[in-house]
């Protein structure tokens, strides 16, 4: 498996972890178990995308002469901390005691909860279109 296959891999992975806890959260909410899994799956999306950053590091240092359109970069680092920022709003709807605190975080959690697959997406496309992959 060569080095870009390895991080097309790891943002995949953390993709596909985003894309069912949606799904999970969408469908599955009257279930007992919905939540855990949710939580569990929106921490694995990042853990994958943050390993598949590295190895793109990895492949961008010189000796693999591997250079990715800037855009890419771009978009890939805005999706990054959407996708980081995305859990940790989730996490403060359960410290919060505030109602109104809340209900403004749940929607955030939401919105930035359906920006962020869009721009994985968006993020993924910009390669292609550019590269010709």
């Amino acid at each position: 498996m060569n080095i870009i296959t390895l991080h097309g891999a790891f943002m995949g992975l953390g993709l596909v972890c985003m894309v069912v806890a949606i799904i999970i959260a969408h469908y599955y909410r009257s279930k007992k178990w919905w939540l855990k899994l949710h939580r569990g799956l929106n921490i694995a999306a990042p853990v994958f995308a943050v390993i598949g950053i590295i190895v793109a590091i990895i492949m961008v240092t010189p000796g693999y002469g591997v250079q990715l359109p800037l855009v890419h970069h771009l978009l890939g680092l805005l999706t990054l901390v959407l996708l980081i920022i995305e859990p940790i709003l989730g996490f403060s709807i359960f410290k919060s005691k505030d109602k109104q605190r809340i209900a403004s975080l749940k929607k955030t959690h939401r919105i930035i909860g359906r920006i962020t697959p869009i721009m994985y997406i968006v993020t993924m496309i910009a390669i292609e279109l550019v590269v010709g992959g």
